[in-house]
């Protein structure tokens, strides 16, 4: 008693659907696991710890009015050390979000999750850093461009990877809460 062809292909395609489903699942599970480890490395690390410090006095000062944080951009050979110090934790927190916003163009992070957990703090931190972002072009033009495509889209509640909504009354997959936000970038253009 032979099986007959049909039943034959029917089994293969029922083998095979299952076997994407759990590749799929799988993949889907290695990212918000690599997504985890990301935030909790920083949340630890104690040189990224200090460096949001930095930048917490820094974004004090400017709300203030006594630093410019264009200033930041090209460091004298003579500086002080807190000068340079505070430089390059600029640095390393535009490169930190460059690297997110690369890690969820590139599928190694989960948009969503980092959605949830980060848009307010992306979209503060790329107003306070935009001007210091704009000094940098005008050397390297394409400097920190990722970082600024995730701080805009994020604040329009779009998916960056997917270029779709993540709710507030628009289909979408991915939600936040339910707290609808406003744009806070006003003004796009860094001229």
């Amino acid at each position: 008693m032979g099986n007959s062809p049909a039943v034959l292909l029917l089994s293969v395609l029922v083998a095979a659907t299952a076997a994407t489903i759990g590749v799929l699942s799988q993949r889907q599970m290695t990212r918000m696991q690599e997504t985890f480890k990301t935030i909790r490395s920083g949340i630890w690390d104690k040189d990224f710890i200090e460096a949001k410090r930095a930048f917490r006095v820094i974004r004090n000062g400017i709300d203030a009015g006594s630093v410019r944080i264009e200033q930041f951009r090209k460091i004298p050979n003579n500086a002080e050390p807190e000068v340079v110090r505070d430089a390059v934790s600029l640095n390393a927190i535009m490169n930190e979000y460059e690297n997110m916003a690369l890690g969820i163009k590139n599928h190694i992070l989960d948009e969503a999750y980092l959605f949830t957990w980060m848009r307010g703090s992306t979209i503060d931190d790329w107003i306070t850093l935009r001007p210091l972002v704009a000094a940098y072009r005008k050397g390297e033009p394409k400097a920190y461009t990722e970082f600024q495509q995730l701080a805009e889209i994020w604040d329009v509640n779009r998916s960056l990877r997917r270029r779709t909504w993540f709710g507030f009354g628009k289909p979408a997959k991915m939600k936040t809460n339910g707290h609808p936000q406003a744009p806070r970038i006003k003004d796009l253009d860094l001229e």
